[in-house]
């Protein structure tokens, strides 16, 4: 079997892609090499400033895989230049790095296919203002014309790759994945402990339980969700929050004020532990704006089959969120509506079930198989 040799340059170790780097080098298709600009946490705990702590990952972050943390800025480029990198491609995921444009250059002199993947979503992309945007798509629309495949994580950055003038031939769907099998794993473990689990933080174990996971900040919007909560009237409920950041004071705050005894801060938990909290709830809720390019957590809640609520915002709606099926979405910033549809769900077990189940179905298409495959696809379009 042919293997193609494949470099990714990433910005630093990162949670959500060291498990796909293993992945693919384990399917046995690809030759790879990943380089980092950085180390990140990888190492040691390092400062995160929106969870506003430090942090090291308690999964393996450099295991699996082939890697090498670059010297300097023009380490990668001057390799392409020299030859000194015999790929049959170089995947570079995004463009907000000195180093990415300098390999992006060096692989056009080099005359080395380039791969692009990033997260951009056409809706948000066209939200932003300033003198400085159509002076970046015009950039982009000429970097563009040298990307030999988009890798596209879902509808939305489809469609934002499709703006600038990439030609369908050169769209490849490499979906924006987690590692399922580990959270399918995690489901499998800790749902029989369901009841155990929610008696540690004091929840009847026939409660409607409302999920939020992520960081406490403005683009999250975890007030919102606290808004549409505080306004329910739903008998036997529990809202669990799952992380930190600056806006834990005014949420603590908030349920202060409004006298709220069901509502949960358990503090950032590590990637072993979060499947605790999804195995807890019956409905997860992500109120994100501008910013959330995807939403990772989606993936995870819908591992776990539970039904989901998003605002219209957030980038993977088009894909993940199908309405009366794996779960419903909210104008952005529109609590009653939040509250309406979480209101319905937690007062009907039946159609959580039935939207939980489909969840569960649907995120088999957003998988590391399928981005196996459509790295593959690019690389037969391309490759010698």
């Amino acid at each position: 079997m042919k293997q193609y040799k494949l470099a990714i340059l990433a910005s630093h170790p990162i949670q959500y892609q060291a498990p796909l780097f293993k992945a693919i080098t384990e399917s046995g298709e690809f030759d790879l090499m990943v380089y980092f600009a950085g180390k990140g946490n990888a190492a040691a705990k390092a400062y995160d400033s929106e969870f506003g702590r430090d942090i090291k990952w308690d999964i393996p972050l450099l295991e699996g895989y082939r890697h090498e943390f670059l010297d300097s800025k023009f380490e990668l480029p001057r390799r392409l230049l020299l030859g000194k990198v015999p790929i049959n491609a170089v995947l570079i995921l995004g463009w907000n790095l000195l180093e990415f444009i300098l390999v992006f250059l060096a692989a056009i002199v080099s005359r080395t296919p380039i791969f692009l993947r990033a997260e951009n979503p056409l809706k948000q992309e066209l939200l932003k203002k300033g003198f400085a945007q159509p002076i970046k798509r015009s950039v982009l629309r000429v970097l563009f014309h040298f990307v030999s495949a988009f890798l596209y994580i879902g509808k939305e950055n489809k469609e934002f790759y499709e703006h600038l003038g990439a030609p369908p031939r050169k769209l490849f769907f490499v979906p924006y994945a987690v590692d399922n099998e580990r959270f399918l794993d995690d489901r499998k473990r800790f749902s029989p402990r369901r009841s155990e689990l929610r008696k540690e933080l004091d929840i009847s174990k026939n409660a409607s339980v409302t999920l939020f996971v992520g960081k406490f900040i403005p683009k999250k919007r975890p007030i919102d969700l606290l808004r549409a909560y505080a306004a329910l009237t739903v008998d036997n409920k529990a809202l669990v929050f799952v992380g930190e950041g600056e806006l834990l004071g005014a949420m603590k705050d908030f349920v202060k004020e409004n006298k709220l005894s069901d509502v949960h801060f358990v503090g950032f938990k590590n990637q072993t532990e979060v499947g605790k909290y999804y195995a807890i709830a019956d409905v997860f809720v992500l109120p994100s704006g501008i910013g959330e390019t995807w939403g990772l957590v989606v993936n995870e809640a819908m591992c776990f089959g539970l039904p989901i609520v998003t605002s219209d915002m957030v980038g993977c709606v088009p894909d993940l969120i199908i309405p009366g099926a794996t779960g419903y979405t909210f104008p952005l910033g529109d609590v009653p509506n939040l509250g309406k549809i979480l209101g319905d769900l937690l007062n009907n077990k039946e159609m959580r079930k039935k939207l939980g189940e489909r969840s569960v179905r649907h995120i088999f298409s957003y998988s590391f198989k399928e981005d196996i495959k459509g790295i593959k696809s690019a690389l037969l379009r391309t490759a010698p």
